[in-house]
């Protein structure tokens, strides 16, 4: 095993609580390394105007605050970095804890603050999970722009669901607001402002409304929902009272603002009390003890504690009073700020060494039939608008999508991925720099990333960042980011790429290709067998299949039964089987697979062994335009159940030097 990095302090979380932490454990040298999770800064980021913030008279926008509360952290000391933890335990009840983090790597800590923030939670109504990103969002600052002049729909009746209408009308030709109650739980605030706009139009309000579906494509989007009303609220509970009334309304996105679900799983081996919602019990009391869990040592703040206010004042103070005081920290390992290769210095000393892997296969041409590169035709206009619009210019643009896979059909969208830099005084501003960029047109969609944000991925090997790099599909270029390319190719952290394909896949083919057995059409069971009376199922566990639960069987007759279909298409086969063999060809090799799947399939014939003929006919018939036909589960389960345990010391042993990382932002800028 690769030796384990010490820190006295870890704090899950990058938002207005774990930052508050950070600032008050930094002025009390305790060195803190926050991970900023997998929504760095938190939902603040999401909000355009924080005007209860004290401080402010005037407001302050949500990003603006949280990179103010970053730089201060670290100006006391803090290290802030990407990650997400996945895992916290500890062997005793004297020794550290053991932190586990999403890409493999592991820590050891003294002490850890969970100050992960919460989720935003769905409607669960049939629709939504097909539709999420393609016009069903839990974000309207992130998506809105993506369906102007559209009619769109809120959903929900506090502080988000209002502050989200109002946003909207910038966009929508008419914002509808769906509450499943006579009154709404916001403050006046927002109610009066979400007032002001009904009267003038751009918003109407739609009580004791709730969604039963929403219906769709992800080729077209939303088409219309399908409510219900009932004068007396929650309408979806009287579905049989005959004042209820069932209708369908023509709207093109919904936006979901329904509260939240905590960040705390990976605390539940710790002993740390949870509410039945998962939030964290804290003890309150006095001389700090107001943030401190069932577990010494282990401390909870902002809205993973905090299921009434979730404000960002009230996350600051639980953030303040969360740091462990000096006195109280122990020094279960060692003092300073790391331990061993700790350092960042030692830590990008390990990034930059190579390890020696078999090399990766030659891919031949595809006998399947070689790519016809096109240039998507409103790219040229696309980008230009884009470029205008926020003052950036374009450096270069690939395709990361089925054509870029060569699984394209004559009617495939194309998806683009594109790589911009903006002036060099945004960067010096607050609030000055976009990091990301989406946007599209007919057929054409983009994605964006700023150089700045672009090379933060890269150093931490990110998997789509890697497969834009390595894009065989060029529609512009740039001399540096090609330079870059030959200089890297291989260079990325195997265990992390693995852990995402391998996730990938297992998601998708549970998704898709494995078959639940619904209560009150929520997924409650997997279905092993089924008999023409009987069920044969294993209950699930948090959502996931548990091989070591009991099978049990139901009544085909009970109401309350209903199996979930999904259809097993082409499409969603390859999917999940390139997932499963570009998780195998990263473990087995270490270096990048190709993306082109049909020339993957023809070098990697062994590894598909009797699966080959299988796969190629699902290949041909997706590039024939057939994706949408059903033809089942072809893989099958256990092709799907790669391990999620890979020996960190052989696979998460190198990365991207940061230095050549660096060295390609600044060509960016030279040129």
């Amino acid at each position: 095993m690769t030796e384990t990095t010490h820190r006295r302090l870890i704090i899950a979380g990058s938002g207005i609580a774990g930052l508050s932490a950070a600032i008050y454990a930094g002025r009390s040298n305790n060195a803190p390394l926050v991970f900023e999770g997998d929504e760095p800064g938190g939902q603040l980021t999401l909000t355009t105007d924080v005007a209860n913030y004290p401080g402010f008279p005037d407001g302050i926008s949500g990003p603006e605050l949280v990179q103010n509360m970053k730089g201060q952290a670290e100006q006391f000391g803090a290290d802030v970095e990407h990650g997400i933890v996945v895992d916290v335990g500890r062997e005793d009840d004297e020794g550290p804890f053991h932190v586990t983090m999403k890409n493999g790597d592991e820590y050891t800590t003294d002490a850890f603050i969970a100050a992960s923030g919460a989720s935003a939670r769905t409607l669960g109504v049939p629709g939504e999970d097909l539709l999420m990103g393609y016009g069903v969002s839990t974000c309207a600052t992130c998506d809105g722009a993506f369906f102007r002049d559209e009619d769109m729909l809120v959903v929900g009746g506090g502080d988000a669901a209002m502050e989200e209408a109002t946003f909207l009308t910038k966009f929508a030709d008419t914002v509808y607001v769906a509450h499943r109650r006579e009154e709404f739980r916001a403050e006046d605030y927002w109610i009066d402002r979400v007032q002001e706009k009904v009267e003038a139009g751009d918003i109407e309000i739609l009580r004791n409304t709730e969604v039963l579906e929403i219906h769709g494509s992800q080729a077209a989007g939303v088409d219309h929902v399908t409510l219900v009303e009932n004068e007396s609220g929650h309408p979806s509970d009287n579905l049989d009272d005959p004042g209820t009334r069932q209708y369908d309304f023509d709207v093109g996105a919904v936006f979901l603002a329904i509260g939240h679900t905590p960040n705390t799983g990976y605390l539940a081996d710790t002993g740390v009390e949870l509410d039945e919602q998962g939030y964290l019990y804290t003890h309150g009391g006095r001389d700090g003890g107001q943030t401190a869990t069932a577990v010494p040592g282990i401390f909870g703040a902002g809205d993973v504690v905090d299921h009434h206010y979730q404000q960002a004042a009230t996350a600051g103070g639980d953030g303040r009073e969360s740091r462990p005081r000096r006195r109280r920290l122990p020094r279960t390992v060692g003092s300073g700020r790391n331990r061993g290769e700790g350092s960042r210095r030692g830590e990008q000393r390990r990034l930059s060494q190579r390890h020696t892997v078999s090399s990766p296969a030659k891919y031949p041409l595809s006998k399947l039939g070689a790519m016809t590169p096109s240039e998507p035709p409103e790219l040229d206009g696309l980008l230009d608008d884009v470029a205008a619009h926020h003052d950036l210019t374009v450096l270069a643009a690939r395709d990361i999508g089925s054509r870029a896979w060569n699984l394209a059909s004559e009617s495939s969208d194309y998806d683009v991925g594109f790589l911009f830099r903006q002036e060099p005084m945004e960067y010096v501003t607050l609030g000055g720099t976009v990091s990301t960029v989406r946007d599209e047109r007919g057929e054409v969609e983009v994605r964006g990333w700023n150089v700045t944000r672009f090379a933060e991925l890269l150093a931490s090997s990110n998997p789509t960042v890697l497969e834009f790099l390595h894009s065989p599909l060029r529609y512009r270029d740039h001399d540096a980011l090609t330079r870059l390319e030959a200089a890297v190719a291989d260079q990325f952290r195997p265990i992390g790429v693995y852990h995402h394909y391998r996730s990938m896949a297992a998601r998708q083919y549970h998704k898709y290709l494995q078959r639940r057995l619904l209560v009150h059409g929520d997924p409650e069971y997997e279905i092993v067998d089924e008999t023409a009376e009987e069920w044969v199922v294993r209950p699930l566990d948090g959502g996931e299949e548990d091989d070591d639960a009991a099978t049990e069987r139901l009544p085909k007759a009970d109401d309350r039964y209903e199996a979930g279909t999904t259809d097993m298409t082409v499409k969603r086969n390859l999917y999940v089987i390139r997932g499963v063999l570009y998780a195998e060809y990263v473990r087995d090799t270490h270096a990048f697979p190709t993306l082109d799947f049909p020339a993957f399939v023809e070098a990697e014939r062994d590894r598909l062994g009797d699966d080959y003929e299988a796969v190629r006919s699902l290949v041909e018939r997706k590039r024939a335009g057939e994706g949408d036909a059903v033809v089942g589960d072809v893989f099958g389960d256990e092709r799907t159940r790669l391990s999620k345990q890979v020996d960190p010391e052989v696979h998460g042993v190198r990365g991207i030097a940061t230095e050549r990382v660096d060295a390609f932002v600044r060509e960016t800028f030279e040129t």
